[in-house]
């Protein structure tokens, strides 16, 4: 039963994720207006999004419980690879990003300048595929705090 709520929470807060990024992103040629037009939809994600990174963390407490030494290299191996590659992305993703809209909300020449670092148009530095990985990949990877024994 842990493994479907796990799936369905996953399914639904990746699911806000990719609303959020492709849906309610503006481009730098859009105009915004002073409210996020995704602020909503955030308020009503972060719940789902609360529960599925418990979750995670719950399977990964499970996971490393009785984990052998081979199965937290495996582990350790498949976090490594996706903190750089999701890293990656999303570093590339938003350096990009600046470049498009003249420099960040500090740079006056900037097209987000004066607004705060979370705003229209860049909902989906915070909402994309690269985040969802990274902030589940720590949760977990928390879980292997709780381990009691590492057997061979």
């Amino acid at each position: 039963m842990k493994n479907l709520s796990w799936y369905i929470s996953l399914g639904i807060s990746f699911l806000g994720f990719m609303v959020i990024n492709y849906y309610f992103t503006l481009d730098p040629t859009e105009k915004v207006g002073n409210l996020n037009p995704a602020f909503f939809l955030i308020v009503l994600l972060v719940p789902f999004l609360c529960v599925s990174l418990f979750i995670t963390w719950s399977v990964g407490v499970s996971f490393f419980e009785t984990a052998t030494k081979g199965k937290l290299a495996s582990a350790l191996l498949i976090m490594v690879v996706i903190f750089i590659l999701a890293g990656g992305t999303e570093y590339q993703y938003v350096t990009s990003q600046i470049e498009v809209f003249g420099g960040t909300w500090n740079d006056p020449k900037s097209i987000i300048y004066g607004r705060s670092p979370f705003n229209s148009y860049t909902n989906d530095w915070y909402f994309n595929e690269s985040v969802f990985l990274i902030i589940h990949t720590i949760a977990f990877s928390l879980g292997s705090l709780f381990r009691s024994k590492v057997t061979d």
